[in-house]
């Protein structure tokens, strides 16, 4: 209406459920693994991620993952998210617990392999320059899912991270990535497992991946009145108005000269969307009240020549303007008004004082 309102169809239906696998390219992937007998040492260019214990080092090693969920809405319901390994060697045939622990720290992948490159994660750094506040790398505890890495040399290792990416994706947390370790670590023991990075070239559907599936935040449409014109081109603030009119006589307001259009519209909508339109009052005198019924009103989408112009309907009835459009920060549509005045009208000055109910 006039004020700028819009009106939702109440069949409107929102998203369903969509699933997604996010398994990163190497430019696009974000892991690493950290050493505790190597503390310098980046192994972000390595195409193995490993965790564990390695007792001949009297060493820990930890991974690290980041996986980019820009592609999932803000807002959007997370009913699961899976990660997944891929395991492709071994240390020995034991079966430790492994645990998933949210990162608090900002941290850079780096371009080493094994090697002290200052450009990315170790176990003291978290970029190659500045420190973890604690050696190790920045997490919280507990765990936010565990499972039991398999005696196997070939065999994936899925993790249940619902809770941790929906938070995620509600902004509850920031999206700092995981470490993936022992969730009891000894030094004594030695049973570290390897995995896949996303650095692996020689198989691309065995890189680590992560599989969400989420309901999208339910859409959002706004639907803002710019502009009106009246019939003399003066800025109509809302409404239309088509001046005197005599019976048995048409007017044409933005069509065939000024004003360039009676009505702008724009939509902003984060979903697919469409518009119908339909009166929802009749034209009126106010002093001396008279009425024009909006059965007499015409209408038709400027730059439509030679398109005819289309009766105006009134709730509940709906003319559709356009349907299945995209996503768009500012769709405009213009429009065109044509009063054809019976001829038993009462002479004088009228005024659309409402423009339409834009429904999705």
């Amino acid at each position: 209406d006039q004020s700028g309102n819009t009106m939702v169809s109440p069949d409107y239906v929102f998203q369903t459920a969509k699933l997604i696998t996010i398994q990163p390219s190497p430019a696009q992937g974000q892991d690493t693994w950290v050493s505790s007998s190597g503390t310098t040492l980046n192994y972000g260019a390595a195409t193995d991620i490993l965790t564990g214990n390695n007792s001949a080092a009297s060493e820990a090693r930890r991974g690290l993952l980041e996986f980019d969920l820009s592609a999932i809405p803000v807002g959007s319901i997370v009913n699961t998210a899976t990660l997944s390994l891929y395991q492709h060697a071994q240390q020995d045939a034991s079966t430790p617990q492994l645990g998933i622990y949210n990162v608090t720290q900002a941290w850079t992948q780096g371009s080493g392999t094994g090697t002290a490159t200052g450009d990315g994660a170790t176990w003291t750094t978290y970029d190659g320059v500045h420190n973890w506040s604690i050696a190790g790398g920045d997490y919280d505890s507990p765990a936010q899912a565990t499972a039991t890495a398999p005696n196997s040399t070939g065999a994936w290792v899925d993790f249940t991270i619902t809770g941790l990416t929906q938070n995620w994706i509600s902004g509850a947390i920031a999206n700092e990535g995981m470490f993936v370790k022992k969730t009891t670590e000894s030094s004594a023991d030695n049973d570290y497992k390897s995995f896949y990075s996303s650095e692996y070239s020689i198989d691309s559907t065995l890189r680590p991946k992560l599989v969400v599936e989420y309901i999208p935040a339910p859409g959002s449409m706004t639907l803002t009145i710019n502009e009106t014109y009246n019939r003399d081109a003066s800025p109509g603030g809302g409404s239309v108005g088509f001046g005197n009119v005599s019976p048995g006589t048409n007017y044409d307001v933005g069509e065939g000269g000024l004003p360039d259009y009676a009505v702008k519209l724009t939509v902003k909508a984060n979903t697919m969307w469409g518009i119908k339109v339909a009166a929802s009052d009749d034209l009126v005198q106010i002093n001396p009240l008279n009425v024009i019924s909006v059965d007499n009103l015409k209408w038709k989408l400027d730059g439509q020549d030679p398109a005819p112009f289309a009766k105006m309907v009134t709730s509940p009835s709906e003319s559709i303007i356009t349907s299945g459009q995209s996503a768009n920060d500012s769709y405009q549509i213009f429009f065109n008004y044509r009063p054809a005045v019976p001829t038993s009208a009462v002479p004088g000055a009228y005024v659309s004082p409402y423009i339409c109910e834009g429904k999705r």
